[in-house]
């Protein structure tokens, strides 16, 4: 069995650190793209974006806790559990997909892995589920492909094929949680859910009936990087289609004020209204909210 060993000096152009590749015109090494697309939040509720590698780990080892990563015009939320990332987290489809164009643009060096058998890093951290040996043997097992299909629902977003993500609402740390009301005091599952979550939103409300109409929205601050955003577009449990096209643009308009923090809608938005009033209502939101996500 023949081992590729990261430690050797002459797989060092394998590692991270150099192998370099240009993403939204800046070409850097995989680390320093990685590293530089968390989102932090400072002690001081400061949302705070570190340079490279070094700052970010700089941070995390001194307890700043990340709540995000910005990978191109997405602000993404982070998948963890007790043991670390998990899989399907977006940082580590981003450094996934880091790896498939460096490895698509040097071939030669997919060429080179065909010869090992096993790929080992002494390094590799115990809360990182996929380390650049586990690339190269994915790549070594299945090619390039296989190493993007991991990696799909962030291909899918950059490459603007859908901007749904399969999330919580309710665990999103940063930005705007969007959600639909009504004018008759009747809640949504979805709002239920939020005002047991954050009971200060439901007072707001049941305050706001008698002044707002419908495609008004309200923003009520739960925390220092979060706020919820009542949509009315709701009428009889129905989304007035008209109305969620007001909450669209003046959802824009309060992106434009809040240093475009990432807005998230529910994908529940388009139940029961018609696929040409839907496509119409995604393509307003593409063309004007930006970060941008759909939940399922």
């Amino acid at each position: 069995m023949k081992v590729f060993e990261y430690q050797k000096k002459d797989h060092k152009e394998f590692t991270s650190f150099f192998s370099y590749v240009s993403v939204f015109n800046e070409t850097r090494c995989i680390e320093n793209h990685y590293h530089a697309a968390k989102v932090f939040k400072s002690p001081n509720g400061e949302v705070i974006f570190p340079e490279n590698w070094k700052e970010s780990r700089k941070w995390a080892k001194a307890g700043i806790r990340q709540i995000g990563w910005k990978i191109g015009n997405f602000i993404l939320p982070v998948r963890m559990n007790n043991q670390g990332y998990q899989l399907e987290d977006f940082g580590i489809q981003w450094y996934i997909l880091l790896w498939y164009k460096h490895l698509y643009q040097n071939p030669w060096k997919v060429e080179y892995l065909q010869q090992f058998d096993k790929f080992n890093d002494q390094y590799k951290s115990k809360n990182f589920p996929f380390g650049q040996s586990d690339v190269l043997l994915k790549v070594k097992q299945d090619g390039l492909d296989g190493l993007r299909s991991m990696a799909i629902e962030l291909w899918n977003l950059l490459s603007y094929k859908s901007l749904m993500i399969d999330y919580n609402l309710l665990k999103i740390k940063y930005g705007f949680i969007c959600h639909e009301v009504n004018l008759n005091g009747e809640m949504t599952e979805l709002s239920q859910q939020i005002y047991e979550c954050y009971p200060g939103v439901y007072e707001s409300y049941r305050d706001s009936l008698l002044s707002c109409c419908l495609g008004d929205i309200r923003v009520i601050p739960v925390s220092n990087s979060l706020s919820v955003v009542n949509l009315f577009t709701q009428i009889n449990a129905r989304t007035d289609v008209a109305s969620l096209r007001k909450c669209v643009i003046k959802s824009a308009s309060l992106q434009e004020t809040s240093h475009s923090a990432p807005i998230y809608l529910p994908e529940t938005i388009f139940d029961g209204i018609a696929d040409d009033d839907a496509s119409q209502v995604l393509s307003l939101i593409e063309n004007h909210l930006m970060p941008v996500a759909i939940c399922r």
